[in-house]
């Protein structure tokens, strides 16, 4: 598990500490041993999504979604998949793109994108991997955090342009 957290927030950091503790010397702890009162100062950045596989393909769904979360995205999606939210943006994409490449491989992502929207400078998301008893992957535990530009922070709001591909 050669994730670099060089980079990563002192949240991510935290939160990456807790999953590996939990886990001890398995790929991934299984979630009923994730107790949200040991992380609780976590808990506005944190959200936790369900994988759903339907007709052979894979969604996920939100089954916890912090405050922070709720208020970076400037709506909750508590209940909702990926991709009901941002309105299939590049961004939701993107997001999309990485959960499955976790859910597929079990393997945490820490992502950092600069300027993701135009009122954000950075958003950061780590996604750690929770087993099944069978310990596939059945559910994905995220931190999810975005430093805002001082003069004009707001929630996201949809860029348009090639420019705005991920690279």
């Amino acid at each position: 598990m050669g994730l670099d957290l060089a980079d990563a927030s002192a949240g991510a950091r935290r939160l990456h500490e807790y999953w590996t503790e939990k886990r001890r010397d398995r790929s991934m702890p299984l979630r009923k041993e994730i107790d949200p009162t040991e992380i609780h100062e976590l808990l506005p950045n944190v959200a936790i999504l369900d994988i759903e596989d339907e007709d052979g393909k894979t969604f996920f769904r939100h089954r916890l979604v912090g405050t922070g979360v709720v208020d970076a995205l400037g709506k909750d999606s508590t209940g909702r998949r990926v991709g009901e939210n941002l309105g299939g943006s590049w961004l939701e994409h993107f997001f999309y793109d990485t959960l499955l490449e976790v859910a597929r491989s079990g393997e945490p992502n820490l992502v950092h994108l600069d300027d993701p929207w135009s009122s954000a400078k950075r958003l950061e998301r780590l996604i750690l991997p929770l087993a099944h008893e069978d310990m596939a992957p059945g559910k994905l535990i995220l931190y999810f955090a975005v430093v805002y530009d001082a003069i004009n922070p707001q929630p996201y709001v949809e860029a348009t342009g090639p420019d705005r591909e991920p690279s």
